[in-house]
């Protein structure tokens, strides 16, 4: 990945991060060489950080990085739901509540 590929993906991230009303996360991104997959996200949701890792052997076209950054930034908004739904003990109120905030963006883009 270019560093001008690195840039456009970066814009195209933080765009949706600010569509999906996510400001509230911190987001550094890195360079790594994957086999299987164009890039991945990790995130505490509970710290509001996230790290998305994109493949730097893949040969990126705009319209790949678009795609690519737009499928990250949806993992990010469903993280704190995730993150709730996997623990050993659900509180279903704080399930409820995340999914209705997942539910209230996505009503408003729609």
């Amino acid at each position: 990945m270019t560093k001008r590929n690195m840039a456009r993906f970066k814009r195209e991230f933080s765009e949706w991060q600010k569509i999906f009303s996510l400001g509230e996360y911190t987001v550094s991104f890195k360079s790594k060489k994957f086999n299987d997959r164009f890039a991945e996200i990790d995130v505490d949701a509970e710290g509001c950080i996230a790290v998305v890792c994109v493949n730097d052997a893949e040969k990126w076209t705009d319209e790949m990085i678009d795609t690519v950054a737009k499928h990250e930034a949806i993992h990010l908004l469903l993280a704190r739901y995730s993150e709730i739904a996997s623990r050993r003990f659900i509180d279903e109120n704080e399930l409820m509540a995340a999914e209705e905030r997942v539910t209230c963006i996505l009503e408003k883009l729609l």
